[in-house]
């Protein structure tokens, strides 16, 4: 996701696109059920990261 993030902010450093980002950043654990035919009804857990980009465009005009 920082590699995307800095392909979006080129002109700013890695350290400032990750300073800016990091708060505005969630990481959401859950679990779901399996639907394949090697997990079928077992509970797999998951992960997903999330971010608020319009937070950190804002952030990051100022």
């Amino acid at each position: 996701m920082m590699r995307m993030l800095e392909g979006l902010i080129p002109e700013l450093s890695p350290k400032r696109v990750a300073d800016a980002a990091r708060p505005h950043m969630t990481l959401d654990k859950y679990t779901m059920e399996g639907i394949d035919f090697v997990e079928d009804g077992k509970m797999i857990p998951e992960e997903r990261l999330a971010c608020d980009l319009d937070a950190i465009m804002s952030l990051l005009k100022d």
